[in-house]
């Protein structure tokens, strides 16, 4: 406080809680990844057309898969407002 009682910002608030992991994840919103089902249908109509693909890149599907849902997670957390101080 400032002479006149006036807050000046710099004082310590109540302590607050250490985030868990639970917290970061819950930032991510794993609730709207079941959106990027929709992915699916492509890479299944891309395994018929070429089938030795999907065994071969099997893992840069996986890596495409959670690439989507991590740019999905940064794009909600950027519109996503800060609480009020």
């Amino acid at each position: 406080m400032d002479a006149l009682g006036h807050m000046t910002g710099h004082e310590e608030g109540p302590e607050k809680p250490a985030a868990t992991w639970l917290d970061y994840v819950s930032l991510a919103r794993p609730d709207h990844w079941v959106k990027h089902v929709l992915i699916l249908p492509g890479i299944v109509l891309a395994s018929m057309f070429r089938p030795e693909s999907a065994t071969e890149h099997g893992a840069d599907i996986l890596i495409g898969l959670l690439s989507a849902a991590a740019i999905a997670s940064a794009n909600v957390a950027k519109r996503t407002p800060a609480p009020p101080p």
